[in-house]
Formats: C-alpha cells, structure tokens, sequence
C-alpha cells in the first residue's frame, strides 16, 4: 500500500470545510495535523480529527473537545464520539459522516452549530 502524508488529505478537508464554513487547523505546537473544531451555540465543542493511518488508510475521528460552563462527564467522553479508518478516497464520506454525527449530538442537546 502506498503511505498517505497529510498534504493528500488536504484537497478532500479543504472542499469539505468550505462547505460547511470551519477551519482546517494544520499545525499544533510543531507537530503537523488535520484538526477542525465544531462549536454549537451555547459554546460547546467538538473536535475533528483526520490523520494517516497506516496501509493506505486514513483515519477520522470526532469527540466532545469541551462543555461551555462545566466539565465534560467520563460518560459523555465515552459515548460522545466516533472513529473509522478509510481509503484516501473515501475521505469526503468519512468526513461527512462524522458532521452528522456531531450535528446530531448538538441537536439532542438542543442546540444548533454556530453559524460562521
């Protein structure tokens, strides 16, 4: 399998956060990455994260990041998130899979994405 560099991720990250109005973070400290953060409009955050897996794969994942006004619960860490890994070209499903699923977490609460 050939390996994936996040420079390949890019164009598929790239089309996907223009349409949904969020910023692909590159860089964290000195590392390099794929992050984005989703915040609903009572402050809540989710992170989602895209990054070579191995054998060709890419994973993505997203996760509550953080809960405006109080601590996030070890139950939501648990159950408040999702991960899979797929083919280079599959990249653009996966990353709309996981809005949907944040969109669905931000909905159960009652609330609704921050417009951009």
């Amino acid at each position: 399998m050939d390996r994936v560099s996040y420079s390949d991720l890019d164009p598929a990250l790239r089309d996907w956060s223009e349409r949904h109005g969020l910023h692909v973070f590159t860089r964290h400290r000195d590392d390099e990455t794929r992050a984005v953060m989703i915040v609903d409009d009572a402050g809540d955050a989710y992170s989602l994260v895209a990054a070579p897996a191995g054998d060709g794969l890419v994973g993505v994942g997203v996760a509550v990041g953080s809960r405006a006004g109080r601590r996030v619960t070890r139950e939501e860490r648990a159950s408040l998130r999702y991960h899979e890994e797929v083919p280079l070209a599959g990249l653009g499903a996966a990353l709309e899979a996981c809005y949907r699923e944040v969109e669905s977490w931000i909905e159960s609460g009652g609330h609704t994405r921050t417009p951009v």
